[in-house]
């Protein structure tokens, strides 16, 4: 295959995938709310294409500083642990070296809701049986993660508002 072929086809993978993240986007836009036609009808081909692409990029970036031992603290202290995303996060855990660190991973895709739509952690609340106010979500986006989280009524603190990395906050809650 040439240069110029391959070009080609990664212009239309890139193509794709901007028309994936702008089609999200006006879901975020109109509340988070999924409705039938928002998941694009390749939602197969761009998870393969995740996996195949972005899943190498994010194993040489490996986790945030921190991220692991504040897992462990947490493990330690024997909190039960859930990621919830947007999207499916199983290649990515997988790719961080974190897969089967969590009791169980949430993707708002499958549940028919994205940030800023509290309907995932409504879900997640429900599903462990727990009362919001007892759940607390790390995040980076204020205008998402807050927004979903603080909507169902669970605690959130999210990353840049008080403590710039996951490092920072681990030292805040151990004292060192």
């Amino acid at each position: 295959m040439g240069p110029r072929t391959q070009t080609r086809i990664l212009a239309g993978v890139l193509a794709h995938l901007q028309r994936f993240r702008k089609a999200m986007d006006r879901v975020r836009e109109r509340g988070g709310e999924l409705r039938p036609g928002d998941i694009h009808r390749d939602r197969r081909f761009l998870l393969d294409l995740e996996e195949h692409w972005y899943v190498p990029a994010i194993e040489r970036a490996g986790t945030w500083d921190g991220v692991r031992d504040l897992i462990d603290l947490f493990d330690r202290n024997g909190l039960v642990q859930v990621v919830a995303s947007d999207y499916v996060a199983s290649h990515k855990l997988k790719a961080l070296g974190l897969s089967g660190r969590f009791h169980r991973a949430y993707a708002g895709e499958e549940l028919g809701f994205l940030k800023p739509s509290s309907e995932l952690f409504h879900h997640i609340v429900r599903d462990l049986g727990v009362p919001a106010d007892r759940v607390l979500h790390l995040g980076d986006r204020p205008e998402t993660d807050g927004v979903a989280a603080s909507g169902a009524g669970c605690r959130v603190h999210i990353f840049d508002s008080g403590f710039s990395s996951p490092r920072e906050l681990l030292k805040d809650l151990t004292g060192g």
